[in-house]
Formats: C-alpha cells, structure tokens, sequence
C-alpha cells in the first residue's frame, strides 16, 4: 500500500504537473510538426493534428499551473506553456519559493478520523521565542 502523503513520489510527481507536461509537450509538438507540413496529410490527419496540437496546448498549460502552484508561484506565470519548449523550460528554471520556506514552529491539532491528534513541531533556539511562520488554526470548541 502506497503512503498518500507529499513524500510519495508518484503523489508529488502528479502534485507537480510532471505527467502533464510531458504530454503536452508531446502532442504539441507533434501536431505543430504536423501541421507544418513535415508530412504530407490528407483532410482527416489534418483535423487529427490540428485538434492534437490544440489540445496538447491546453494539457500543457494546465501542467505548468501545477508545477507554478507548487513551486509558490500565481497561476498566471502557467500561460507561459503556451510558447511549448521555451516557456517551460522558464517555468522549470523559476526558483522554487515553497522549499526556501522556513517551516513554522509551534504546537497545532490535527483532526485524524473521529480523535484528535496533536503533533507538536520543533521549535528552534535562532527565533528568541517567536513565532516563525503562519500561526496554526485553533481547533473549533477549543478557546
């Protein structure tokens, strides 16, 4: 039984758009070069290109909203798949602003099924007592 947490690969690998990119980039690329003229095409494989390349464009924005989403970004910076290789290789070379995040410390309730359970986070000597992050969220009942 696969974990269903971000540390599963394949579950951040889905998180991050990486699927989708690579067959946007795919049927993009392959209805362009067909569209082209690098193959001779009757009236149906034109239509079959011309609908591959459209819809690899769409596939390939909607990976590259995934990857900027995880990466910290506005999902704006995502029409940038569009320009096909170009822009996805700017999209790939962004910074990824989640990782530099400093992870919060603290004390928070997480709800697990019908019992709550608590966890508590580490909290580090270079704060002087402050609190680093987003502050957690009181459970509801609780004051």
């Amino acid at each position: 039984m696969k974990w269903a947490t971000t540390d599963n690969p394949d579950a951040s690998r889905v998180a991050r758009g990486s699927d989708l990119i690579g067959l946007g980039l795919f049927s993009q690329i392959t209805g362009t070069a067909a569209l082209l003229g690098f193959a001779r095409l009757s009236v149906p494989a034109f239509w079959f290109a011309w609908c591959a390349a459209v819809l690899g464009s769409v596939v390939l924005v909607i990976g590259c909203r995934r990857r900027v989403i995880s990466k910290g970004y506005h999902w704006a910076w995502s029409v940038l798949g569009i320009f096909s290789v170009p822009g996805v290789l700017v999209l790939l070379s962004l910074p990824d602003r989640v990782a530099n995040m400093q992870r919060g410390t603290g004390f928070s309730v997480i709800a697990r099924g019908p019992m709550m359970v608590s966890s508590l986070w580490v909290a580090e000597s270079e704060t002087d007592g402050r609190q680093v992050g987003p502050r957690p969220r009181p459970w509801k009942g609780v004051e």
